[in-house]
């Protein structure tokens, strides 16, 4: 059975429902009158070749209907009719998506690391009962950093520091303004031998200019200060300001680090055990401090 093609007068073509769904319910329409004819006539015609002939005609409608969903753009243009309307694809339940529609969903774009944070100011001594002692110095000659200043503010030590990521420490500090020579990193010194702090010993280590040395190191050997020292140990708590320090010990333990001032030889060292310490220098004892960031 050939159909017809049917021209609908004044059809606008961007309508949805175009001439192939009219075509179609036209085949459906003319498939349901054969089916009426073929009940009236199933007494005098022959069962099976009525039967055949329904198959055959139900084949060529699908056949019509899977053509006519494949029919191309170009194949409508041809024909003087709009394009096929964009299809979205989406995700359905059981259905995996394509190679190129997965990666461009699946793919997360990397977060930049956060900007490291870098602190400069004054570091401020406090005595134990949070009141300040000064500033410490930044003088010319031996021991540039370790004391407190007691001259112009052009003898403040400047310093600045970056925390690691994520974390409070360890750092290093390094001096911005030295009125002294190299090195210019704040750190501890042991002398000519690697020392060490422990509680309920009184052994101490002097807070000087050192070179840099790796953050988690024991004490290193430097060449051009000719001992042991070590510079990446102090940590920051950005709330209260407080910088503290960790001293690792030859055997890489981790010792209690106090910080003691004399007030009469105007010297900063580190202890174990500050009782310790005074109870064998009765006639010179020393306080603890802490270290305090100052902004400039």
């Amino acid at each position: 059975m050939r159909m017809k093609n049917y021209h609908v007068k004044g059809a606008p073509q961007g309508r949805t429902r175009n001439l192939h769904a009219l075509r179609h319910e036209i085949e459906i329409a003319l498939l349901v009158q054969l089916s009426e004819r073929l009940k009236l006539k199933a007494g005098r015609a022959n069962l099976f070749t009525m039967q055949l002939l329904f198959a055959t005609v139900l084949a060529l409608v699908c056949i019509s209907t899977i053509v006519a969903k494949q029919e191309t753009n170009a194949e409508r243009l041809t024909r003087g009719l709009t394009p096929l309307p964009p299809k979205f694809r989406s995700i359905l339940p059981g259905f995996l998506p394509t190679r190129s529609y997965g990666a461009k969903r699946s793919a997360v774009s990397p977060q930049p690391p956060s900007p490291p944070n870098t602190y400069s100011g004054m570091v401020q001594v406090r005595n134990s009962e949070g009141r300040s002692v000064g500033y410490l110095k930044n003088w010319a000659g031996v021991s540039p950093i370790n004391g407190v200043n007691f001259g112009s503010e052009q003898e403040d030590l400047h310093v600045s520091f970056t925390l690691p990521h994520g974390t409070n420490g360890p750092f290093d500090i390094l001096v911005t303004n030295p009125n002294f020579e190299k090195p210019h990193y704040a750190g501890v010194s042991t002398g000519s031998t690697p020392g060490s702090l422990a509680a309920q010993r009184s052994n101490i280590i002097t807070f000087t200019n050192v070179p840099q040395t790796p953050p988690g190191s024991p004490p290193i050997l430097s060449g051009t200060a000719s001992a042991y020292v070590e510079s990446a140990i102090w940590f920051f708590d950005p709330e209260t300001k407080e910088i503290t320090a960790q001293f690792i010990n030859p055997d890489g333990s981790e010792p209690p680090t106090v910080f003691a001032y004399n007030i009469r030889n105007n010297q900063i060292f580190f202890v174990g055990d500050l009782g310790a310490w005074n109870a064998e220098h009765a006639n010179t004892p020393s306080s603890a401090v802490t270290f305090h960031l100052e902004g400039l």
